[in-house]
């Protein structure tokens, strides 16, 4: 391409640049002298096009930039200057004493690091609680929680179809009851086979899949375990009663012979107004029954039979259960003697009730094979790589001390709870000072590094804790559980405040009652607080589309979860509950220092204080009258002027003592039935 054509399309690329190239190549004189001077206007710097673009000898162009000025020499120091000066002794002493001060101020910050670190105060060490001591747990009466198979009974499924209510609530234990093939004597604790799934209630792939997802959502499953008696039907009995000399099982159970034409001595059954011994006419003796004739108590004194109960408890812990929960350990083992029992000179009418129960209850080796159980549940702790405890959680009766000591000593472990009934005699006329007294009589009893347990029922309650205190008292107790030192043990129900059932005695199904007649009945039978859980306000309460195993209560269209749950409700219960479980994580509340104070009749008042953490301040009506109290006087130097509202039963209507407020202690006023929880900082 010609120079000429190479002129031409750069004026076309750039037609708005008002240039004009001569022939030559050269902007033409006054378009030149007109670019200059507007280029030096915005900037000295020039471009300068040497010869037309080309050398003289036909090389390459050259572009020079410059700045239009004489170029300046540098004015630094140079290296051979530099090098001088940095040997001289002024400067040489300056870098020392840089290098110096540096090093002493930062050997100087250390020091100040590691003195801050030592003296500042420390934080209080947390102690290293096991999971079941943190652990909100909820006793399930499986036979009536829910039905989802359309048999009226409840079953397995229903329980796992619930866990998120579990969770909901903030329950991360669950304890239920016996779910293993029964004759129903005794609705599960007549067992005919201790390692499979009562039909009734399901199947063990049924089993299998609520242990994994109650897992998964992280809940501990604890199983009723058996080990104090069978069901006559079972085939050791049967085995046993045949009475032959060379037959494994004949020692399996408590056999003897008669005293003349009688039993063998004056030991009476706890469920019937007779003896606690059963002739058996195949084998020509008596057998010995704590309680249903239909209930054989097995010989634990026998080798054989500790090693079959181990084999079931290692069979249900292979599976991955996370622990077991033991009825009447005190009735574990009998006198050998087989000695009367003396009379007591009661005149109760539970027979029973009459005898001093030394040969009968709380031998040594009840407590020997309760420390027993807990040694062999330990060796699964790393067993199956689950790195945890398995649970051991006994009932026992007695003197408070002779129960206690089923948690074992320096000597032995024993169980890891004793399940405390201190809150079971709770009923409407027991005030603030009957309630204290009642929770210092069990916090007395515990030896040192023993842990306590709360409870207001179970499957065998004469009654519910709504029926007993009232139902807008429930709160108050739930409060009082939550609140206290020790594992909370919750009764399916009572969260969302259940009333005992009111039974005729043609409708009772308890043995027991039937047992005692139309006349005493009611003293005995479990039936009012084994009616199926409230569900809904529909037919059946929700608990099964069939017809009840148990009648509901009358009440169930109001006490039920979804009326209670939904907006707007007047029992709030189930909100309170799960306020309460999440409250209860707090340090102070978990291990904290109990300071209780009975500021009258009607208030029950405590603090809970852990060393570095927030204390709480419980106050409780107990009582029959409203009471205006300054709670700084309630435990002298311990409570301050102002708290924060952090808890209330929401069964009053106390603006000032709404959830966040911060108020003064000098002058609250509470109602009967009503609880709050103050929060404020710890001091020493």
């Amino acid at each position: 391409m010609s120079e000429d054509q190479e002129n031409k399309e750069a004026a076309d690329a750039y037609p708005s640049e008002k240039t004009h190239l001569n022939g030559e190549g050269d902007l033409e004189k006054g378009d030149r002298d007109a670019s200059l001077t507007a280029d030096h206007e915005l900037d000295d710097s020039k471009v300068k096009f040497i010869n037309g673009g080309s050398t003289p000898n036909g090389g390459d162009a050259v572009l020079t930039v410059g700045s239009g000025k004489e170029d300046q020499e540098f004015a630094g120091i140079g290296k051979e200057e530099l090098l001088k000066y940095a040997t001289e002794p002024f400067w040489v002493k300056i870098r020392l004493g840089l290098f110096i001060t540096f090093w002493l101020a930062w050997f100087g910050m250390l020091a100040a690091a590691i003195v801050i670190i030592v003296l500042a105060p420390k934080c209080p060490p947390k102690p290293d609680l096991d999971w079941w001591q943190t652990s909100v747990a909820y006793q399930v009466y499986p036979r009536s929680f829910l039905d989802t198979d359309g048999n009226g009974i409840g079953d397995i499924k229903g329980i796992e179809s619930k866990l998120p209510y579990f969770t909901k609530l903030g329950v991360n234990t669950l304890i239920i009851g016996p779910i293993y093939p029964t004759e129903n004597v005794d609705f599960g604790y007549d067992v005919t086979d201790h390692v499979a799934i009562n039909p009734e209630m399901g199947t063990m792939a049924d089993f299998d899949s609520l242990l994994k997802k109650a897992h998964k959502n992280r809940i501990k499953i604890v199983l009723d375990f058996i080990p104090n008696h069978t069901s006559n039907k079972h085939k050791w009995f049967l085995e046993s009663s045949q009475g032959n000399a060379t037959n494994k099982y004949r020692d399996y159970y408590v056999w003897a012979d008669g005293k003349g034409t009688g039993p063998p001595n004056n030991w009476l059954s706890k469920f019937s107004k007779n003896s606690a011994w059963t002739r058996d006419a195949k084998r020509g003796q008596y057998y010995y029954h704590t309680f249903f004739e239909e209930m054989p108590e097995l010989n634990l004194r026998n080798p054989d039979v500790m090693k079959e109960l181990e084999d079931i408890m290692a069979f249900w812990m292979n599976k991955g259960v996370d622990g077991f929960r033991v009825g009447y350990v005190s009735n574990l083992v009998e006198a050998e003697s087989l000695a009367d029992e003396q009379t007591n000179g009661g005149s109760s009418r539970q027979p029973y009730e009459n005898l001093d129960h030394t040969m009968t209850m709380n031998q040594p080796e009840s407590y020997n094979i309760t420390d027993r159980f807990r040694t062999f549940m330990d060796k699964w702790y790393s067993k199956d790589g689950m790195d945890q405890t398995r649970v051991l959680l006994v009932e026992a009766f007695g003197d408070i001390n002779a129960t206690n000591a089923y948690m074992g000593g320096e000597d032995n472990k024993g169980a890891n709870l004793v399940f405390n009934y201190e809150l079971f005699s709770v009923e409407y006329n027991c005030n603030s000072r009957c309630i204290a007294e009642k929770v210092k009589r069990a916090l007395s009893a515990l030896a040192p590094k023993k842990w306590a347990n709360w409870m207001t029922g179970n499957h065998d309650s004469i009654g519910r804790v709504a029926s007993r205190v009232g139902v807008m008292s429930v709160n108050a107790m739930n409060t009082l559980m939550m609140s206290l030192p020790g594992t909370t043990i919750s009764y399916f129900g009572d969260e969302i405040g259940m009333s005992s059932l009111d039974l005729t005695f043609a409708e009772t199904k308890d043995k027991w009652g039937k047992n005692f007649g139309a006349t005493d009945y009611k003293l005995v039978s479990r039936d009012p607080s084994r009616s199926p859980m409230q569900w809904t306000s529909k037919t059946s309460a929700g608990f099964t589309n069939a017809s009840s195993w148990l009648p509901l209560t009358t009440n169930y269209n109001e006490f039920n979860v979804m009326a209670e749950e939904a907006v707007g409700s007047t029992h709030k219960f189930p909100k309170v509950y799960a306020e309460l479980t999440k409250l209860r994580k707090e340090p102070s509340m978990l291990w904290g220092q109990f300071f209780d104070a009975e500021l009258n009749d009607n208030i029950f008042a405590f603090v809970r204080k852990a060393e570095g953490h927030p204390s709480y301040l419980v106050a409780i009506n107990f009582g029959k009258q409203p009471s205006s109290d300054d709670y700084t006087k309630a435990v002298k130097n311990l409570i301050p002027e102002e708290g924060e509202v952090v808890f209330n039963s929401y069964n009053f209507d106390h603006e000032e003592l709404a959830v966040g407020k911060t108020v003064k202690l000098t002058n609250i006023l509470l109602n009967p039935g009503e609880a709050v929880i103050f929060k404020f900082p710890w001091s020493q």
